[in-house]
């Protein structure tokens, strides 16, 4: 017997690149056009950068010295206005600021997008388009099937974020076999369902298995964990699982100037 289950991938996808929220807010802009790091464009955001300690415009002589522009209001009175061919700077003068920025748009502006929120170091996005799904049973003879009662003796684990925000639990569990489900609460009331998840094990005989299953980003402290056997819930067990969080890792600015996709270290 074969089980054949496929689907296709989402249709549009967040392209990689400069996305930014405003102070006190979750909502998730983006479509700045950006320079890269080996860009000097006027036209575009980032042609004036923080270097070695130093502001400083790449070849700034030559492109602000094309871009300033200088006309003449009245010539008896001396009185001229400048301009400047660029985007993206605020011009003080004695008028008060000219602001020459364009900061895009809301993602949720997509019709493809439902919503696009920043929740501490992710983001989630949530399309407004489905998915099908098709499921295939094959089989060319009539199928004996064996079962094996699902086992669950203990468990231990910790809840992790990596330096690239991948939300994931690393537990192993104890004389284990079948299939093992589990929830996560924010207390031990377990008023507060933060998830449920479903963890197969391959082998037969009980054994002891460690293993990584990706979370969702709305984790962001110790939680109350319980798994038990697919067959007998009444054997939960439940244990509280510390929250470790690593920093952030820095942007490597040294290499080719573009963006590209990462790929975590866990599936999901």
């Amino acid at each position: 017997m074969r089980l054949e289950v496929t689907a296709n991938r989402a249709f549009r996808e967040m392209q990689p690149g400069m996305y930014y929220i405003e102070n006190g807010d979750s909502e998730v802009y983006g479509y700045v056009i950006m320079n890269d790091i080996g860009e000097t464009s006027l036209e575009k955001l980032g042609w004036f950068r923080f270097v070695d300690g130093e502001w400083d415009i790449r070849r700034g002589s030559i492109n602000i010295r094309q871009a300033h522009n200088v006309y003449f209001t009245n010539c008896l009175e001396q009185t001229y206005y400048t301009a400047f061919d660029a985007n993206y700077f605020v011009l003080n003068n004695n008028d008060g600021k000219a602001l020459h920025i364009d900061m895009g748009r809301s993602m949720s502006s997509d019709p493809w997008i439902d919503s696009a929120t920043y929740t501490d170091r992710a983001v989630v996005v949530q399309h407004a388009e489905g998915l099908s799904v098709t499921m295939h049973v094959i089989t060319e003879t009539r199928p004996k099937i064996q079962r094996h009662s699902s086992e669950l003796a203990d468990f231990s684990g910790t809840i992790h974020v990596d330096e690239k925000s991948n939300y994931y639990l690393n537990i192993t569990f104890f004389e284990a076999r079948g299939t093992i489900l589990g929830s996560i609460y924010t207390n031990e009331t377990r008023s507060q369902l933060q998830g449920r998840v479903h963890v197969p094990i391959a082998s037969s005989k009980k054994a002891n298995v460690t293993t990584r299953i990706s979370l969702a980003a709305s984790f962001n402290g110790t939680q109350y964990v319980c798994f038990h056997p697919k067959d007998d819930p009444n054997e939960e067990i439940c244990h509280w699982m510390r929250f470790l969080a690593k920093p952030l890792r820095k942007t490597d600015t040294q290499g080719d100037g573009k963006f590209y996709k990462a790929k975590g270290l866990c599936s999901g």
